[in-house]
């Protein structure tokens, strides 16, 4: 091999190297790409397990901080239960033996008596979360009513004065009462307004700047200020007045009662002004009492419908808006109407609509007809004496009626139209009409009168002549004068007429006519509440004794006439102050007719007193109390002002004569029973000053007269009652006669202004009878020690020999220190057992319990005592109750409470079992004064019992010891108060019927002016 072939075959060999080496790198290279790929992917992973690990470390850190914070709770629990615990152990004992005390309350006396209370208060709880409901709503609703800043407090108090009188907080009452009564809530917004130009507000029904803060304001809706802004009041955006005044305009045109041609053929002066005719009667018309139409009268309107008056507004614009949804009265013009037809012949039949539907008039030549409204009352000569007298009840009828009673009355003639009615005739007495009486010859008579369910008037009528009448009864309703019924007279039998009055208090014109419709009388019941089954029927029965109910009911209604004539056809009282102490809502001076003849008849404001009671349900009570007239019906501002409790309602005479003759301004009342209005009692003030401060809460046992004067009594003049109270002692259970008020009130609860006598404590010394049953003795003695309030209670118990090794355990164990036991002998006379043991008396007062009563209110004696502190009482007692006779029957009665002083006059009333207890059972929890305590529970000042002689020998007529301590006591003109805030009780043996009541009356004699005087009704 050549050197050149040896360089080839090297060069060979080196060249296949080159290409393996070449491919063996490419290899390489693309495993260490795959490598990188790899790495890179697996570097991805990592970072997102990295990014999953500090996530799951930063949640681990957040669970370790709660299970730290959670176990630092539960050792803070931990050391709070063994707190707990431990206090648990230290009160075991006292728990054991209240459980033990429980088991012994379950069947005793005492628990059986107050354990309805109980019952009662688990119902109340449920009223309070219903009225702190409704409470929190009018909250919410005040807080944006005062954020729009469209409210203005000092405006309103300053413009409306019977809020400011009445404290009552001015947002709340603007809420509940202003807007409805169409006030304003400041100068730069009008309530009436506002729903007039919005209706749709009107019909959802809220109130109009509750409405504004929130909707209207978002919605751009316009705001009006009100009528009573002066010159600083804020203008009407231009805008929004043209807007409203446009849409006025537009409901005006649309109506079918607008007439655009008539309205100018009546109106010269607007058709030569070239006025539109639309714009003209919205801007002046309506208020000037143009009518728009043939169908519709503006002057009616207004006149039937005087808060439209008063607001300002334009009447058919009112109707179209409000009047017609709230079903007011559409009334023609009289021009519009056809005139009845002229008779072709001297007596031609006429029908329209009569008295009777079955009945038609014979109007003949010269007669006239009479109506009011669209009823007809009958026909007559224009100048016949039955007209004159229809002229007069009616004017009467129409002063008595308030705003209802302004209905056009008219006369018309055949063939002409309708005439509005003369009532300055010649002839009529002004203002007069007979009462419940016709005066014409023939015509029937009154022999019954009575309201039944509800307010339908029932009257008999018996015929004194042979010729059949027709007598019908009118009363002024929304739409004016309407027949509420008629019927029948004939001879031979008593005829019976059922008339739906519109409203009890309201009167009743009624008209008597031949069967073809001629007028032969009329005649007014001016207060049909004065009849049997009315409201104020006692009032009646009370101030004509010895009268029929129908010839009471006419002297009174005359006197009441007279009365008001005297007061220039005005109320004799200005406001009434309501205390609702006791209130439930349910009392009758809730009743919608009478707030609605209180306030827009006779102009009287309600104004309620809370008192110290700020709670929802007294608020509650308050805001449906608050009652405000009308402008314009007003009483006269200086009247005298009438305090009422709760459950009570002005008689007609404190209404209309204001207060009764009498050195006090404290007047009479008379007991009525809810159910039937039936009196039994009227009860008159002592002569005594000062009672105010002796009620509990602040009651008033009588009605109250303020900003007059007291007068001196007339020549033959009598008191008269100023309140109805509507209590009935047959629905009161022995709850509310046991605990008249929760057993934990305060004692100045029960003795009001008399409390702040308790200081010092003060010490008692009580005398007793042991009797014969010591079981019953030991409870006694319990009761007794159970008494706080006092420093300390000494107790001397009268016993005999026999007795007292039995008694004497009992009263070691609760008075160790301050018990002794007086021994005497079984024959000895009562008053000496009571005159020992009253020698042994320490203390300055002294306390006399009967046998067997049982001071069931642990704070009885401190009331007693705090009471009796006041220097114008002598002695303190309570009401005395027992079980019933009968087995399994848990209610108690009512046995002694005191006696009244009756008037000489009722001396031979016919005996009653408990006449005093059925009233005093109804009466509410207030310190009477009375004539005599409960002979079994008294207490006294030991200095002045020991002065006056104490107990006497001889009994009273209950058996009790004689004394003379009442009667001298009330010559020293000092009262005997007997507190119905608290009970005790008269154990009986089981099964035995309770102890008979105290005799119920004592002559009223000379000393006794400081006590009540109660005198019988006898319907």
């Amino acid at each position: 091999m050549t050197a050149k072939d040896l360089i080839a075959f090297v060069e060979s060999i080196a060249g296949d190297g080159d290409r393996d080496t070449t491919l063996r790198i490419g290899v390489l290279e693309t495993r260490l790409s795959d490598f990188a790929e790899q790495l890179r992917g697996a570097r991805a992973e990592l970072g997102a397990e990295r990014g999953l690990a500090r996530t799951l470390e930063e949640a681990l850190r957040t669970e370790r901080a709660g299970t730290a914070r959670l176990e630092a709770a539960l050792a803070e629990r931990e050391t709070q239960w063994a707190a707990t615990s431990a206090a648990l152990k230290e009160i075991q004992p006292a728990l054991d033996e209240a459980a033990v005390n429980s088991a012994l309350l379950d069947g005793s006396y005492i628990w059986k008596l107050i354990r309805p209370v109980v019952r009662l208060e688990v119902r109340a709880r449920g009223l309070m979360r219903t009225v702190s409901r409704r409470r929190r709503r009018i909250e919410e609703d005040a807080a944006e009513v005062a954020a729009s800043g469209l409210f203005d407090r000092s405006w309103y108090l300053e413009n409306y004065q019977d809020v400011a009188d009445s404290r009552i907080d001015p947002l709340r009452h603007y809420l509940l009462h202003g807007a409805p009564e169409g006030r304003d809530p400041g100068p730069s917004f009008s309530s009436l307004a506002y729903l007039e130009a919005y209706p749709d507000v009107v019909g959802a029904g809220l109130n109009p700047l509750l409405h504004y803060a929130r909707y209207g304001r978002a919605e751009g809706r316009a705001v009006f200020p009100s009528r009573l802004a002066g010159p600083a009041a804020a203008a009407v955006p231009p805008a929004a007045a043209m807007l409203a005044e446009e849409a006025d305009l537009a409901t005006v045109k649309a109506s079918a009662l607008f007439d655009a041609e008539w309205y100018l053929a009546r109106n010269a002066d607007v058709s030569a002004d070239g006025v539109d005719p639309a714009l003209h009667y919205l801007w002046f018309g309506g208020q000037e009492g143009r009518d728009p139409g043939p169908r519709f009268s503006s002057g009616v309107y207004l006149v039937q419908n005087p808060d439209v008056a008063k607001g300002g507004i334009n009447p058919l614009l009112h109707y179209l808006r409000f009047g017609e949804g709230e079903g007011r009265a559409l009334t023609t013009t009289l021009v519009s109407e056809p005139a009845l037809p002229a008779p072709a012949s001297p007596s031609v039949p006429l029908t329209v609509a009569a008295i009777l539907p079955q009945l038609s008039f014979d109007c003949g030549p010269g007669e006239v007809a009479f109506g009011g409204g669209s009823s007809v009352i009958g026909f007559a000569e224009p100048h016949a004496h039955a007209v004159a007298t229809l002229i007069g009840a009616l004017r009467l009828a129409r002063h008595l009626s308030g705003p209802r009673g302004l209905g056009l009355l008219w006369s018309q003639a055949a063939g002409q139209a309708k005439q509005a009615l003369d009532e300055a005739a010649a002839g009529v007495a002004a203002d007069r009409a007979e009462i419940l009486k016709f005066s014409c010859a023939g015509a029937p008579v009154f022999a019954d009168a009575s309201i039944e369910a509800g307010d339908t008037l029932r009257l008999r009528l018996d015929a004194t002549g042979g010729e059949a009448r027709v007598v019908a009864g009118l009363q002024y309703g929304r739409a004016g004068l309407e027949v509420i019924g008629a019927c029948s007279v004939v001879e031979g039998a008593p005829a019976f007429a059922d008339m739906a009055m519109r409203d009890a208090f309201l009167p009743l014109l009624l008209v008597v006519t031949d069967t073809r419709g001629r007028l032969s009388d009329a005649c007014l019941l001016p207060f049909p509440c004065l009849l049997r089954g009315g409201s104020h029927h006692g009032e009646a029965l009370a101030c004509a004794p010895g009268h029929s109910g129908l010839e009471a009911v006419r002297r009174l209604s005359g006197t009441l006439l007279e009365s008001w004539r005297e007061h220039g056809l005005r109320p004799a009282v200005g406001s009434i102050d309501l205390d609702l102490t006791g209130g439930t809502g349910a009392e009758r001076i809730f009743d919608r007719g009478l707030r609605f003849w209180l306030g827009d008849v006779l102009g009287i404001a309600i104004r309620p007193l809370l008192g110290e009671d700020q709670s929802d349900g007294a608020q509650w009570l308050a805001e449906a109390a608050f009652l405000t007239p009308p402008k314009g019906t007003r009483a006269p501002v200086d009247a005298p002002v009438l305090r009422l409790p709760v459950d009570g309602v002005p008689t007609l005479q404190a209404l209309f004569r204001g207060p009764g003759p009498g050195d006090s301004a404290f007047a009479a009342f008379v007991a009525v029973r809810p159910s039937d209005c039936k009196p039994s009692w009227m009860v008159a003030p002592p002569a005594a000053d000062g009672l105010d401060s002796l009620q509990p809460s602040g009651l008033a046992p009588f009605p109250l007269f303020g900003g007059g004067p007291a007068r001196q009594a007339m020549a033959g003049e009598r008191p008269w009652p100023a309140a109805l109270r509507f209590v009935d002692p047959l629905a009161r259970q022995g709850v509310e006669w046991v605990a008249p008020f929760a057993p934990e009130a305060p004692i100045s609860t029960l003795v009001g202004a008399a409390a702040g006598a308790l200081k010092p404590e003060p010490r008692v010394s009580v005398v007793l009878s042991c009797g014969a049953d010591p079981l019953y003795f030991a409870a006694v003695l319990e009761a007794l020690a159970l008494q706080h309030g006092l420093r300390a209670i000494q107790v001397i118990a009268s016993a005999t020999a026999e007795t007292a090794p039995d008694m004497l355990p009992a009263l070691r164990r609760h008075f160790p220190l301050t018990g002794h036991l007086v021994l005497s002998g079984a024959e000895t006379a009562r008053h000496v057992r009571y005159n020992r043991a009253v020698e042994l008396a320490e203390a300055d007062l002294l306390a006399v319990l009967g046998e067997g009563v049982l001071l069931h209110d642990a704070r009885t004696l401190a009331a007693f005592a705090a009471l009796l502190a006041q220097p114008q009482v002598a002695s303190v007692s309570c009401p005395l109750l027992a079980g019933s006779a009968r087995k399994r029957d848990e209610r108690v009665q009512m046995v002694d409470a005191g006696r009244f002083a009756l008037p000489p006059g009722q001396t031979d009333m016919p005996p009653a079992p408990a006449p005093l207890s059925s009233l005093l059972a109804a009466l509410p929890p207030a310190a009477w004064p009375m004539a005599a305590p409960s002979a079994d529970l008294f207490m006294v000042r030991r200095h002045d019992w020991v002065r006056r002689g104490g107990f006497k020998p001889g009994h009273d007529l209950n058996g009790a010891p004689a004394t003379a301590f009442w009667q001298k006591s009330a010559r020293d003109h000092s009262m005997n108060l007997v507190t119905f805030a608290l009970s005790a009780t008269l154990l009986s043996a089981e099964g035995a019927a309770p102890r008979p009541p105290a005799p119920d009356r004592i002559v009223l004699a000379a000393g006794h002016e400081a006590s009540v005087t109660a005198s019988r009704i006898v319907a």
